[in-house]
């Protein structure tokens, strides 16, 4: 399930591909396309954490879950050159069409927070750190790749490019990513994220 239509059509064409059989749902965070009790595990690979309303995303997940169920997600930890960079285009976008600053978004990565979110329903929460590197021939390789496929870069950059602003903002991510490469031949950047598993006693 995503909200992204583009995303969806990219899934179903490699699940096709490689001869699987899937059903591909377009939905939300906050409403779950769904019947209550009827899903035996949550899979979010960077997914739930951006949604809006993260209390009401734990009350959908809580409402669509079998009794013994489990959700298993992956968190972003906010630090590194990602994160900066994620920061950086972000902050690009909301001055370019007057939007207030951001508010403080939960902590999906911080198992006391994700505890207290998840508790009232009856889960239990751990988690544990993992790391990934994103790596490519060079920073403006991986910067150029990203924005052509990222649907956030894409959604970004077409706000940009009319204003004539999307220039500056790549010129300032490629600052960001050649300052935090960790190859000096290639290009590699390591983000930190947890992942968490949520248990609900049957």
């Amino acid at each position: 399930m995503d909200p992204a239509s583009r995303l969806l059509e990219v899934a179903r064409a490699r699940a096709a591909g490689e001869g699987k059989e899937v059903t591909f749902l377009h939905g939300e965070a906050t409403s779950l396309p769904a019947g209550d009790a009827s899903v035996d595990v949550i899979l979010s690979v960077f997914a739930v954490i951006f949604a809006p309303d993260p209390g009401a995303a734990a009350a959908e997940m809580s409402r669509v879950l079998v009794p013994g169920g489990r959700i298993v997600l992956s968190a972003w930890i906010p630090a590194g050159a990602m994160f900066e960079l994620n920061s950086a285009a972000a902050q690009a976008v909301r001055q370019a069409v007057g939007a207030p600053p951001a508010p403080q978004p939960f902590a999906w990565h911080d198992r006391d927070a994700l505890s207290g979110l998840l508790a009232p329903y009856g889960f239990r929460v751990e988690t544990a750190p993992h790391r990934l590197a994103y790596t490519g021939s060079s920073a403006r390789d991986f910067l150029d790749t990203e924005s052509r496929n990222h649907p956030l870069a894409v959604a970004g950059f077409g706000v940009l490019e009319p204003l004539g602003q999307a220039e500056a903002l790549r010129a300032r991510l490629l600052e960001i990513l050649e300052n935090g490469n960790e190859d000096r031949d290639r290009f590699r950047v390591t983000s930190r994220y947890v992942l968490a598993t949520a248990r609900r006693d049957g």
